[in-house]
């Protein structure tokens, strides 16, 4: 048994069907990450909603991957996988919106800060099989898995908010308006983490347009998203932590390679990723001093469903560097 592996790793080898490659890369996302509680269950009117914005996000990483070497002469298994750090940064603002009329979506609160990236990790393993249709076209069908971690921090800014009465209780009649006075807000305000796991089916087209160029199309699509994530409010020791199963998962783009020799491929890429449909539970936890309407160290089931999205353009460069013969 152990002469035929190593016949057929031989073989393989000597024929140079199948390559190991490295590619370092690098790229920006452009886009922002959604934190949602609904008014009601089932229903899409939303009491409140936070905006964190990518945009954009600078970040660096590596891909591998195991195919056939050249997949528009042969066909076989493929596997692939890649990590990508994002750099701390400042990626634009945060807007926090409130509705909480119980009979009216008219808006209640605004507010607007500063959102720094603290880190994110992006990582993806697959795998599955290349069929070589003809000289010109190939074809990939495989399975994934990703996980998305996101960690933002709102700092500074200012609030917009409706007076309420002693009591905390809003006037009925009140109506928000943009020229309400602005209070300032200085510090670390808000800190946001969204965790994603995604398994998904994909598919990816490939055309060769020359000797030197090809160009590759890749579409995924999966309702099999789970998330985790965790809010922190600091100015009123509350912290959110909400779970949420399945959505939908959209991923679409392609690839520009340009291929100078057997060994090197300098690719110019980009896509799209959608994260939506996401609902589930909220558990409130308020720590520090009692306030008006909490005690302090109390949980509780939040009386909202809550929910989180994802959206963002994403745009880089990578050289990939084979290693024949494998």
């Amino acid at each position: 048994m152990v002469i035929l592996v190593l016949f057929a790793l031989s073989s393989i080898v000597a024929e140079e069907r199948y390559s190991f490659s490295f590619s370092p890369l690098a790229g920006v996302l452009w886009g922002h990450g959604d934190e949602i509680l609904y008014k009601f269950q089932g229903q899409d009117h939303l009491v409140s909603q936070l905006l964190w914005d990518l945009k954009p996000l600078a970040y660096a990483g590596f891909a591998v991957d195991l195919g056939p070497h050249d997949p528009f002469s042969n066909s076989g298994f493929i596997t692939a996988g890649s990590a990508r750090i994002g750099f701390p940064m400042r990626t634009g603002i945060m807007e926090d919106r409130d509705w909480q009329f119980v009979d009216n979506q008219n808006l209640t609160n605004f507010s607007s800060h500063d959102a720094y990236s603290q880190n994110t990790i992006l990582a993806d393993i697959s795998a599955g099989y290349s069929f070589r249709l003809s000289r010109f076209f190939a074809l990939k069908v495989f399975g994934e898995f990703s996980y998305m971690h996101h960690n933002w921090m709102a700092e500074d800014g200012y609030l917009q908010y409706l007076p309420t009465d002693e009591n905390g209780y809003l006037d009925p009649d009140a109506i928000w308006y943009s020229n309400i006075p602005k209070v300032p807000i200085y510090g670390p305000g808000i800190r946001y983490i969204q965790n994603y796991f995604i398994l998904n089916p994909g598919i990816s087209l490939l055309f060769r347009a020359s000797r030197y160029i090809w160009i590759e199309g890749t579409a995924r699509y999966t309702p099999l998203v789970f998330a985790l994530d965790r809010d922190d409010h600091y100015f009123t020791m509350a912290q959110f932590y909400g779970d949420y199963n399945y959505g939908h998962f959209l991923d679409g783009g392609g690839s520009v390679n340009f291929t100078p020799n057997d060994w090197l491929s300098l690719s110019l890429f980009a896509s799209y990723r959608y994260i939506g449909g996401l609902r589930g539970n909220n558990t409130v936890h308020f720590g520090g001093v009692s306030g008006l309407h909490h005690r302090a160290g109390s949980s509780f089931i939040n009386g909202y469903e809550s929910g989180a999205g994802y959206s963002a353009l994403n745009m880089g460069l990578s050289a990939k560097i084979r290693f024949a013969g494998f």
